[in-house]
């Protein structure tokens, strides 16, 4: 029997289908630690899904001369949560890093810093760019605008971008200000006068993540608090946010916003951002934003086609959106479904009690 061409460890039971389609090989999947070991011995690559990589993985890799990749979410996902059993449709395969630990370099780091980007694959950014604003995709939601966010005339509308405490961008690409209240703290010192909205993160509202703050709470400094507007409209509402380390950020750049950043996001320290902490001076040169949308959106993650299953590009992805698909769980058995709907139904009650 032909041994598969890697062993991949840490994925769940809902992406093992798109991780098996994106990976390039055959592969067989893993719990067991052990296995990776075995797997090393054997001349494989090892995958592994970067926020549960076992301590110690990688340098057993590197000391026995093996391959190790680290696969997470891209960045335009799906329509649903992870949270709520929703597949992604877009992956990275990360050789070097994981683009939101700004501790050590990554493949997409490597990208931003050393890669000459010609006319041709800019041009084709600019028109992603365009098509996700046109579109309102963002990571987790296609087409959501509703209604008109309002506020007063004449007072700068910011956004601040609420995230999951615990979550690994900001345990590895945090600095000072780790926390929603700090945040929403640190947005109204520098916005005394402005009109200040902030949105929770969805995990949090929706599955009981960690960084509940209560509406009482939110408007010590903000004006609104907009749990269910969606990020799109809020985003499109805003004339600057104010984040972590929230993909929001690079969301908000590709609406050419002002993005006040208070991590070290792969997108802050090439002179987009406005950086309340040290980036790494890894990122040492300035780009222009379709650069940072080249590698972001194009050259770093892989892609599905939500229909056939295969791999494609980002402009395939956005076609499916145009043509109406919204159903991240196509395709899926009946029971995969009904585990999804129980799981959208109990997740906010996590952590309330």
């Amino acid at each position: 029997m032909t041994e598969p061409a890697a062993l991949v460890y840490g994925v769940k039971w809902w992406n093992k289908p798109q991780v098996a389609a994106m990976a390039g090989g055959s592969v067989r999947f893993t719990n067991n630690q052990d296995a990776i070991l075995t797997a090393l011995d054997k001349g494989q690559t090892v995958m592994v899904w970067a926020s549960r990589e076992p301590e110690g993985a990688a340098g057993l890799a590197r000391s026995r001369g093996g391959a190790f990749i680290r696969i997470e979410d891209g960045f335009i996902r799906s329509p649903g949560l992870g949270a709520h059993f929703s597949p992604g449709f877009s992956l990275i395969f990360d050789d070097i890093g994981v683009y939101y630990d700004a501790t050590r370099p990554s493949r997409l780091e490597k990208l931003l810093a050393e890669t000459e980007f010609d006319t041709a694959v800019l041009a084709r950014a600019a028109a992603i760019r365009e098509r996700l604003i046109e579109l309102a995709v963002s990571k987790y939601a296609v087409g959501r605008r509703g209604k008109k966010l309002d506020s007063p005339e004449g007072r700068e509308c910011v956004l601040v971008v609420g995230q999951v405490e615990d979550d690994a961008s900001i345990r590895l690409g945090g600095a000072d200000v780790r926390t929603n209240l700090s945040l929403l703290r640190e947005a109204r010192e520098a916005h005394p006068y402005a009109w200040i909205a902030y949105k929770p993160h969805p995990d949090v509202t929706r599955a009981g993540r960690p960084g509940y703050i209560s509406r009482k709470e939110a408007l010590t400094f903000a004006d609104a608090f907009w749990p269910d507007a969606p990020i799109t409209a809020a985003l499109d509402w805003a004339d600057a946010i104010h984040t972590i380390s929230s993909l929001a950020g690079f969301e908000a750049l590709l609406r050419q916003k002002a993005v006040h950043v208070h991590g070290r996001p792969f997108y802050a320290g090439w002179g987009l951002t406005e950086d309340y902490a040290d980036t790494p001076k890894r990122r040492r040169r300035d780009l222009p934003l379709d650069a940072l949308v080249a590698a972001t959106l194009i050259l770093y993650p892989r892609y599905l086609d939500p229909y056939t299953h295969k791999p494609c590009e980002a402009e395939q992805v956005l076609s499916r959106f145009a043509e109406g698909w919204r159903d991240p769980l196509r395709g899926r058995p009946l029971w995969h479904r009904a585990a999804a709907a129980v799981k959208r139904t109990l997740g906010p009650l996590r952590g309330r009690f």
